[in-house]
């Protein structure tokens, strides 16, 4: 199965967030039925409380590049054929990526 989205979420002082939000994203997948891959930018190198689940793409910058920056990196890796950018502190409900990609 192709790879249909790219999950881009910029980590600054996140980690407290950041898993609920990847976890919630990753179900909503599964109940779509997509592929998808997570691709984290950490601007926040000096913090080592992050634990990533084994699956996503990670990218430590040296320095905190800004979010749009931080966005720009994680697209320029990205493989899928649509981006969603997430913020750190969102939770996706289960129908949100079928119904994004119903629309």
């Amino acid at each position: 199965m192709k790879t249909l989205i790219s999950v881009i979420i910029v980590a600054y002082k996140s980690q407290k967030f950041i898993n609920p939000c990847i976890d919630s994203i990753i179900k909503s997948a599964k109940f779509a039925k997509v592929r998808i891959e997570v691709i984290i930018v950490v601007n926040d190198k000096e913090n080592t409380d992050y634990k990533f689940p084994k699956n996503c793409s990670i990218i430590i910058n040296n320095k905190n590049f800004g979010y749009a920056k931080g966005l720009n990196i994680g697209a320029k890796i990205a493989k899928a054929e649509w981006l969603l950018i997430a913020n750190p502190d969102t939770k996706t409900s289960l129908e949100t990526i079928k119904n994004l990609i119903t629309h």
